[in-house]
């Protein structure tokens, strides 16, 4: 299957078996340095042609250890306008929930 991802800066055509690994092979992208993050904002949106799917960057970014913890919850704190102590647990929270990409990137 064909995907587009966008982006802040950035529009790319991914094929991939399903949505998952679109993101998936973007985020590994990422990691590999292939994407800079100044191109990636703090939400991507991947699209199938039918429908669009968001997904946080900063919280799979952190899980991944491209992001460190101070600078992933300043981002928060200043996107959200939420405390540190809050920013932190969204953190956790969703970092946890999105870490399901982590293991298909060595599918892909």
């Amino acid at each position: 299957m064909k995907f587009i991802i966008e982006t802040k800066d950035d529009r790319v055509l991914i094929e991939a078996q399903d949505k998952d690994h679109a993101f998936a092979k973007y985020f590994k992208d990422i990691s590999e340095h292939k994407i800079p993050l100044e191109k990636i904002g703090n939400v991507i949106i991947l699209s199938d042609g039918k429908d669009e799917y968001p997904m946080r960057t900063v919280p799979l970014l952190w899980k991944m250890g491209v992001l460190g913890t101070k600078l992933a919850v300043d981002n928060l704190v200043r996107v959200l306008g939420v405390s540190r102590f809050e920013a932190e647990r969204l953190l956790k929270k969703y970092g946890d929930v999105d870490a399901r990409l982590i293991p298909l990137m060595d599918e892909v």
